[in-house]
């Protein structure tokens, strides 16, 4: 029986320090686009759209690209429906 308790608690030990190392290491933000990348995503844009006169029209003259999308935060996680952002219940 001793043995079972002191091999269980080393493999939660085990598992403890692994997961303590996997989680100290921070994770490698994704690269962000460069401005040709961004220039390339604008080209697709307006293919695959419809032809919006007064967009290409603003496009023209304000010379935007789209915006860098790796560099914008994410948020994988979708928010519980049942539960207001402050955590009241619906």
């Amino acid at each position: 029986m001793r043995h079972n308790v002191r091999q269980s608690s080393r493999s939660v030990l085990l598992t403890v320090a692994c997961m303590s190392v996997i989680l100290s290491v921070p994770a490698r933000p994704a690269a962000s686009m460069t401005l040709a990348e961004r220039r390339d995503y604008l080209e697709r844009l307006q293919e695959i759209l419809p032809e919006v006169p007064s967009w290409r029209q603003w496009l023209e003259t304000s010379g935007e690209l789209p915006p860098d999308f790796d560099a914008l935060p994410r948020h994988n996680s979708l928010p519980d429906p049942r539960q207001f952002l402050d955590g009241r219940p619906v």
